[in-house]
């Protein structure tokens, strides 16, 4: 009988290497804020000890293999402390907040159709520049601005260019002991001054900086809005279709939505990666109905992963939503060159260039339970619908789905 080898994790999931010591580098920049002078020391030396390595002998490398793993570990532990220390707004030297000051005026961009509130509209803003008596420095940053409700304020729209008047306030905590750390959720985002304006405090310049492809996503939702507006009757019955199709939570009450939370299934009003996942396979049926498209492999991608990308943006492009993009990504791409990844390597390989891009969304809950949910039912799912078995067609689906749901929860409990 032939010996059965145990196959180890990282041998299914090679980006499990990368993305393990990349994790690490993260999490020690948040912690420990390393300078970038020693950054770039250290992945130099790591880097030389890699070169210097492959020039040895052969049988001196073979015998010192685990070297050159450690090697490559401690440049991935270095590459995870500068993607980190760079997406840190608070280092780049254009940061608005080493330039402003009480006699300072900024000149900002509105980066979304503010939300309306109950006395106010709130809006995240992008700074272009910070005016000092005559001289105007370029700068960078976002803003969170509350506007008081006026005529001017009512028609502010995405793109409009504003001079900003009043002192900017840093984000503060409610002061509750083990409260909501709002600050620090805030700071994830790179978001670290917030500022009520009222109309004196504000001017509206001309020009409008609206990006084509940010126009077309709002455009959208408002139409989609629009439209369930149009057909659904009932503001809570509209906004919850709106959070169930497209993510959009604005108009969602307060009350029902603490309700859903009480309930233990907020999760059913959020966007996810099975949202994603039904998208994805409509796609994939429309585009096979399609005579150029079933035949032509490349085309049938891009078709794909355009309208992909562009409800995964549409909906917010929450870390689930990302998560579940980045995905089924790889699966077209791999379907289409005929190559089949393990879905452990496709969960390492997401999870990777979500965090090359956003080494912060690392803390977020809903990147933590996205994860951790597909972990669980991709690990647990099939031993534990093997615990029974139905005859009975009708049971038999309703367990497999059971089996999905228990699976995931064990996952995520604890963050929970």
């Amino acid at each position: 009988m032939a010996k059965l080898h145990h196959i180890f994790i990282w041998k299914k999931a090679p980006f499990l290497r990368l993305l393990v010591p990349v994790i690490a580098g993260i999490i020690i920049e948040y912690y420990f804020k390393i300078k970038i002078p020693l950054i770039i020391y250290y992945g130099i030396l790591s880097f030389a000890g890699f070169i210097f390595f492959s020039f040895l002998p052969e049988a001196i490398r073979y015998r010192f293999r685990w070297l050159q793993g450690i090697c490559i570990s401690m440049f991935l532990i270095i590459f995870g402390l500068f993607i980190t220390w760079q997406k840190d707004i608070r280092n780049h030297k254009n940061w608005y907040g080493k330039n402003d000051n009480d006699s300072s005026f900024l000149i900002a961009t509105v980066n979304e159709p503010p939300i309306e509130k109950a006395k106010s509209y709130k809006a995240l803003v992008s700074v272009e520049c910070v005016v000092n008596k005559d001289l105007t420095q370029t700068a960078q940053g976002n803003i969170l601005i509350y506007f008081a409700k006026d005529s001017a304020s009512e028609k502010l729209k995405y793109g409009d260019r504003i001079i900003i008047g009043n002192k900017l306030q840093p984000v503060k905590n409610s002061g509750n002991p083990g409260g909501f750390d709002y600050a620090q959720y805030l700071a994830r985002q790179q978001i670290f001054h917030q500022c009520y304006l009222k109309k004196q405090d504000w001017v509206l310049l001309k020009g409008n900086n609206a990006t084509a492809f940010k126009s077309a996503l709002f455009n959208t939702r408002d139409y989609v809005v629009k439209t369930i507006d149009k057909y659904i009757i009932g503001n809570n019955e509209s906004a919850l279709a709106k959070a169930l199709l497209i993510g959009y939570r604005v108009d969602l009450d307060k009350d029902l939505v603490e309700a859903y939370s009480n309930a233990g299934v907020v999760h059913l009003i959020a966007i996810s990666g099975l949202h994603l996942g039904l998208i994805y396979g409509l796609l994939l049926f429309i585009s096979l109905k399609i005579p150029y498209l079933k035949k032509a492999k490349v085309p049938r991608l891009i078709t794909i992963l355009l309208c992909l990308w562009f409800f995964a943006f549409l909906t917010g492009a929450t870390p689930s939503v990302m998560r579940a993009a980045v995905m089924f990504s790889f699966i077209s791409v791999g379907t289409i060159f005929s190559k089949r990844s393990s879905v452990y390597n496709s969960l390492c390989g997401s999870a990777f260039v979500l965090l090359c891009y956003d080494p912060f969304v690392l803390w977020n809950v809903g990147f933590q339970l996205s994860y951790l949910a597909v972990l669980g039912i991709v690990v647990l799912q099939k031993p534990i619908y093997n615990w029974f078995y139905f005859k009975n067609k009708i049971l038999n689906y309703t367990w497999s789905m059971a089996s999905v749901s228990i699976a995931a929860q064990i996952f995520t409990i604890p963050v929970c």
